[in-house]
Order: C-alpha cells, then sequence, then structure tokens
C-alpha cells in the first residue's frame, strides 16, 4: 500500500495513532476512488460527532489547506456568461460532494417525530444515497441506535463504510463496515480529538492528490 507522508507525520505528532495506520490508508483509498467514480460522500454522528460531520464535510466542499483550481471546461463555460460568470471562474473551488446527515434539521426533526430518532440518518440514505457511495459514520461509543441503523441500510445499498470510533472491543457491526477507524481512548473527549486529527489528514491527503493548485 503506497505511503503518505501526511500519516506519517500524524503518526509523528499523535504516536499511539499508529496502530491506526493502515485503516487511515484504506479510508483514504474508498475516497478517493469514490471521488474518482463520481460517487458522493454521507458523513453522520450524534453530539460532538455530529459538529465532526458538519466540520469533515466544510473541509470537503471547498478547500481546505491550499485553493483548488476549477476544471478549465468550466471555467470557460462560466466565462461565457459575462461579468458574473468571469467572477465566479476566478473564485469558485473545485469540490468533493460530501453531505452531512446531521445538519439536515428539518428532516431530522420530521423523521425523528413520525418514525424515530434511531431512523433519522437511515431515512435520509434511502433518499440520498447510491450503489458505492460512502458512508462516513462517526459513533464514539459505537453504540449510537441511529449510526447502526445507517450503517446497515448503507451496506443493504451497497455503498461503502467507513467507521470512526472508540477503543473497543464490542462493535457488533464491524462486519458491515470496509474501514473501521478504533481511535486509541475509551474517554469520548479523547476519541473526538483523534478523530479530528485523522480526519484532517484525510481531507488534506484527498486535497493533495485529487486536484490541482493554484
Amino acid at each position: 500500500m503506497k505511503e503518505y507522508d501526511d500519516i506519517n507525520k500524524l503518526i509523528e505528532r499523535l504516536p499511539e495513532v499508529k496502530q491506526c495506520k493502515s485503516q487511515i490508508n484504506q479510508a483514504y483509498e474508498y475516497l478517493k476512488n469514490a471521488f474518482i467514480s463520481k460517487n458522493k460522500y454521507l458523513i453522520c454522528g450524534n453530539g460532538g460527532s455530529s459538529a465532526d460531520a458538519d466540520h469533515m464535510v466544510a473541509e470537503l466542499v471547498k478547500s481546505f489547506y491550499r485553493k483548488r483550481i476549477l476544471s478549465q471546461e468550466l471555467k470557460q463555460k462560466l466565462e461565457q456568461l459575462g461579468e458574473r460568470g468571469i467572477y465566479l471562474a476566478n473564485h469558485l473551488e473545485s469540490s468533493i460532494p460530501a453531505y452531512s446527515l446531521s445538519s439536515q434539521s428539518a428532516a431530522m426533526t420530521a423523521i425523528a417525530n413520525d418514525q424515530g430518532y434511531d431512523l433519522s440518518f437511515s431515512q435520509q440514505i434511502i433518499g440520498y444515497g447510491e450503489k458505492d457511495d460512502i458512508l462516513v459514520a462517526f459513533t464514539t461509543s459505537g453504540r449510537s441506535e441511529n449510526v447502526i441503523n445507517a450503517i446497515h441500510t448503507a451496506h443493504a445499498l451497497d455503498m461503502h463504510i467507513i467507521c470512526f470510533t472508540g477503543n473497543h472491543e464490542s462493535f457488533i457491526e464491524a462486519n458491515l463496515c470496509d474501514v473501521i477507524i478504533k481511535a486509541p481512548s475509551n474517554d469520548t473527549y479523547r476519541i473526538q480529538e483523534y478523530h479530528l486529527s485523522i480526519y484532517h489528514t484525510l481531507c488534506l491527503i484527498l486535497e493533495k492528490e485529487l486536484f490541482q493548485q493554484k
């Protein structure tokens, strides 16, 4: 498997993350391949992990570390639209299609009210998910019912599943996930700190590998 400097730098900063190195590499490969095949990422979590879902999406849909160049074809089409199109061509950037299921407040509350909170992500996956899309699921405990239901639903739709969790032995949905990244802690706040560093690293590598830089 290809070595990525940014994963090695992450391990230099946080040596205990070394136990997750192969899983981080695998997660990157799934994310990269989904982008290349024009699939999308659906990301979910509860509480602090909901914030992580939103945060990761923000790093994916616009530049994270460096500016991203629009395709020449799109730039030319925009420039043909006149002054406003030229402005857009000069200021917009390439993007990765990523969506936070946690941020859809109207859908979340409608589903929770009418069907049950445990279906709040899986019902959205029925609407948005397609074969070979990616589900990125954050559950620090490994026991979040709505996240577990999301994993089952995504699996049934032939999506690829990357799960961020803690250092638990009892994560029973392991057989449904393509990659499980277990942060080396059992404390929720520490798990979330590791998750942040890991998904930042993934976003950084995706940006460097997939986009031309200005």
